[in-house]
């Protein structure tokens, strides 16, 4: 339909990630007769076909380029969570307190495995401000990173992606933090991973690419302190309390649930040696 510009996507059976909500945009995922899952994507506002031209030019070249793209249909949906992601931040001032404290632990972990990872290797690992299914993605090891008040009994998990089986390990790390005078802050955090990276440019460049796609700006002033009180790491393996698309029936596209810490102890290890 010339009148209503648009894309459509196929991929093997699966069951996707969530799809976005996009302003102008019409996205739907159906299962065809021969099984095949099609996305289609098409343009409602006419006064934005030559965004939407751009938009669709920049999603076929980073397929192209793509190391290794994947499922067709979960790479287009992933790219156009970035966008809205980007378009939801631009509607707001600042990160909510759920937003900082995730940042907060995000880098906590960061920080953590540059003690024995390259700044390139682990910035690139860092997928959480692109909506990856995990928030690290090395090439031996994923990474699925969480925080929670002390004392809280349990973590939120969003989607049924984070905690999904994939082709190599999968671990979970606990940072229970709590606000405290002697903390630090958000900025603060900020700060410490660009001193320690500073000597790799691109790995600088990188990150603050990646910070500005989480929302965070040096023009907020985030003040809350925040000291870590325990951190805990869990491998997903099997028998794990989860819900994930390797595990739920078939015809649940997605899920929100709450995960109980104490179900998690026969799965608690050390920290996971990364190799970068």
């Amino acid at each position: 339909d010339r009148r209503r510009p648009g894309m459509l996507v196929l991929g093997p059976p699966s069951r996707p990630i969530r799809t976005p909500k996009l302003e102008s945009l019409d996205i739907s995922l159906r299962v065809r007769n021969d099984g095949q899952v099609a996305l289609e994507v098409t343009l409602n506002d006419q006064l934005h076909r030559h965004v939407f031209a751009q938009l669709l030019a920049a999603i076929s070249n980073d397929f192209v380029f793509a190391t290794q793209p994947g499922d067709p249909v979960d790479f287009v949906l992933k790219k156009l969570q970035t966008w809205q992601q980007l378009l939801d931040r631009g509607s707001r001032t600042s990160l909510s307190i759920i937003e900082q404290q995730g940042l907060w632990g995000e880098l906590t972990t960061i920080r953590n495995f540059l003690e024995h990872c390259s700044a390139g290797a682990v910035i690139k690992a860092w997928k959480g401000p692109t909506h990856d299914a995990q928030d690290f993605r090395f090439g031996s090891t994923w990474v699925e990173c969480k925080v929670h008040g002390e004392g809280t009994p349990e973590i939120r998990v969003s989607n049924l992606q984070q905690l999904d089986s994939g082709p190599v390990p999968l671990f979970l790390v606990v940072h229970s933090i709590e606000e405290h005078p002697s903390g630090s802050s958000l900025g603060a955090k900020v700060a410490s991973i660009r001193e320690r990276i500073a000597v790799d440019a691109m790995a600088v460049s990188h990150f603050e690419k990646l910070l500005a796609l989480y929302g965070y700006s040096d023009t907020h002033d985030y003040q809350t302190l925040y000291r870590l009180s325990r951190t805990r790491w869990y491998r997903v393996a099997d028998g794990f309390p989860r819900l994930a698309t390797s595990t739920v029936p078939a015809g649940v596209l997605n899920a929100e649930y709450r995960l109980q810490l104490k179900s998690l102890a026969n799965y608690a290890e050390d920290e996971p040696r990364i190799d970068s």
